[in-house]
């Protein structure tokens, strides 16, 4: 039985979730088929692929002692693929959803009676069958507060470099490459928003989205003792000192990324100093192509980090004993499902970034993990993906994939993810932010702060809404130039904007509402300044993220054919954002309805919001027509409707 790990953007309470039902249905599975076979082997192989005693020296193909084994999909198949209905359930519905697949559960079915161990296979099928739908109903009982105190303790002081730049489907590019196989026709389809030609040839409509790795970190804030602080490039450049406030800084995929106050940034300086801190003790982490930040540091020589492109990210874990991997499975291998953030699936669909493992060892580095050929096929060995370095008094420790930033380079029309790491990219990173240095990470006590929200509670979906908040010191005085974070959150889902105080004290964000309607926790963050202003969080209110308005326009369309006999005629339904007519709302279902006659038929939005009806002869003459969307039961949109006269005489 293959209990496949959901794709999603999970954090941390999320994964242990998922991890506790996949190991509690493994058990009952396990039990449930081999009881009394002895636990030795399933310890010694952590229940991978290979498990059996074929790994201890028994012979080839001999049947594994456990029969259940969990992981993701690559790591438990060898392949991958999208849509699976728990990534669904897991990721839109928010609940713990898993995959399940029963190997040889149709072995032998060609008999009428098949074969006397043919047997033996539908009884194990019936059996792991039961395991899974009775550990998901005892789980669901509990799954709300399983871990719900969960916290992690990194030791020191975690701060990252913050990353102000996102992508969305508004910034200069638009959307990128639009969807649908005649991605970017010419000319492109009328109108301001973004769609594309499917199969079909129907337009094809793109979702909105505004996506940022950084969205990683503001989730583990609420979960790391201390908070997950962010660092300003400028800030780093221009004083020697900044950094000693972390123990652990973090750098995900940027190594040099855009100031937030717009300050021009000295490269040189940036990384002199960033060298600097780690040799005075600081513990610093980099993921993905900030790995080229050992090359501008002279760590390694620049040519020794090199981008390399996989099938998904993974790393071959060579060392299970290091910090890094702690609480790991013996399969555990992919870094994330990068589908979610807008690549691919195939030999060259991923990005990864690696050093050499000759310069790795050259500068004293260890290896934890490798990476091979794209495939993951082979593996020599030669390039180092997971591994910790140290440097004076302190260390570097590297992630090579996991934590890249989202793309418009494929077809995404159902927008894009955060980030997507699975179980095993959020391992590494929890155990890379664990860490102390006695001469770092000491924050004094500074002058009291005041964080207080403005008036807005409630927002219509796609909108933008106004999220702001005041802070001023203990004595009333305004705090200029600092970072806020602006939250919404609910259970499993969080959405963060940053911005910067002005003279006043206050700051305003136009927050885009892309989440579910539904009622938030509106919370304003400020993480303080070491030496002068204390943190601040404490000021929360309920948000409650509405439906958006809806219009309808209806028109008549009616016209001979060229032989003059037959009359097409039909009625032209256009569903809109209230707010922005020319963002049509696809896939919602229009009702026609003609005066007395009642309901004639149906009809689906396309990508550009068009719904059309074709009208019967019989019906050429009603006084009156009137189209209907009905979003009483959808999420997202409020009802509209509109009446049109009917033909006057025939068309």
């Amino acid at each position: 039985a293959d209990i496949m790990y959901p794709a999603g953007q999970f954090d941390s309470i999320k994964h242990r979730r998922l991890m506790s039902i996949a190991e509690r249905t493994k058990s009952v599975i396990d039990d449930t088929l081999f009881m009394g076979i002895p636990d030795l082997i399933e310890a010694q192989t952590g229940g991978d692929s290979g498990e059996g005693i074929e790994d201890l020296g028994g012979p080839v193909n001999t049947v594994p002692s456990k029969p259940a084994r969990w992981g993701t999909v690559w790591d438990t198949l060898g392949y991958t693929d999208t849509g699976f209905l728990g990534d669904y359930m897991a990721t839109e519905l928010g609940v713990t959803g898993m995959d399940y697949e029963i190997a040889m559960n149709h072995a032998d079915n060609t008999r009428p009676y098949g074969r006397p161990w043919g047997v033996i296979f539908q009884e194990n099928y019936i059996n792991a069958t039961r395991a899974i739908i009775k550990t998901a109903m005892a789980y669901a009982m509990t799954e709300r507060t399983d871990f719900a105190d969960f916290q992690i303790d990194p030791g020191g002081r975690v701060g990252y470099v913050y990353n102000p730049d996102t992508v969305t489907d508004t910034d200069q590019n638009g959307s990128g490459r639009l969807p649908g196989p005649q991605a970017n026709p010419t000319p492109p389809p009328a109108g301001p928003v973004a769609t594309g030609i499917g199969a079909d040839g129907k337009l094809v409509e793109q979702r909105p989205y505004d996506a940022t790795n950084m969205q990683f970190f503001e989730d583990a804030n609420a979960y790391v003792k201390g908070g997950v602080n962010k660092a300003l490039s400028g800030d780093i450049a221009t004083s020697p000192s900044y950094l000693d406030q972390f123990d652990t800084l973090m750098i995900a995929d940027i190594a040099l990324p855009e100031d937030l106050l717009k300050r021009q940034v000295d490269p040189a300086a940036y990384y002199a100093n960033l060298k600097s801190w780690v040799e005075r003790g600081g513990n610093l982490v980099l993921t993905d192509r900030a790995l080229h930040a050992l090359g501008e540091m002279g760590v390694v020589p620049k040519e020794s980090v090199t981008d390399v492109t996989v099938y998904q990210p993974y790393a071959n874990i060579s060392d299970f004993e290091h910090s890094m991997v702690q609480g790991l499975r013996g399969n555990a291998r992919q870094l994330s499902e990068a589908t979610l953030i807008g690549y691919g699936i195939g030999n060259d669909a991923s990005p990864m970034t690696v050093v050499t493992t000759d310069a790795w060892e050259t500068a004293g580095g260890q290896i934890v993990a490798t990476t091979g050929n794209n495939s993951g096929g082979s593996d020599d060995g030669t390039k180092t993906s997971v591994g910790e370095l140290k440097l004076g008094k302190g260390i570097i420790r590297i992630m090579g994939g996991g934590l890249h930033m989202p793309t418009e380079q494929n077809d995404h029309r159902y927008g894009l993810k955060d980030y997507s790491l699975t179980y095993t990219g959020l391992y590494i990173l929890e155990n890379s932010m664990k860490y102390d240095s006695p001469d770092l990470g000491k924050v004094v006590e500074a002058v009291a702060t005041n964080l207080e929200l403005s008036n807005t509670r409630s927002g219509q979906y796609t909108d933008k809404a106004p999220l702001g908040a005041v802070l001023k010191d203990a004595t009333g005085a305004p705090v200029p130039d600092a970072i806020v974070t602006l939250e919404l959150s609910a259970e499993g889902i969080r959405q963060s904007w940053t911005g910067v105080t002005g003279p006043d004290g206050s700051v305003t964000v136009p927050a885009r509402l892309l989440l579910h309607p539904g009622n938030y926790v509106l919370k304003a963050i400020y993480n303080g300044k070491v030496g002068a202003y204390n943190a601040d969080t404490s000021d929360l209110a309920t948000f409650v993220v509405e439906k958006e308005d809806t219009a309808i326009k209806l028109s008549k369309k009616g016209k001979r054919t060229k032989k003059g006999k037959r009359v097409r005629t039909r009625l032209v339904a256009v569903v809109t954002d209230a707010d922005d007519r020319s963002r049509g709302i696809a896939a919602v279902p229009v009702i026609f309805r003609g005066r007395k006659a009642g309901v004639l038929g149906s009809s689906i939005t396309d990508g550009k919001g068009r719904a059309v009806f074709k009208v019967k002869r019989r019906f050429w003459r009603k006084k009156s027509f009137r189209a209907v969307f009905n979003g009483a039961s959808d999420v997202y949109w409020h009802s509209s409707t509109i009446k049109v006269k009917g033909w006057r005489r025939r068309p």
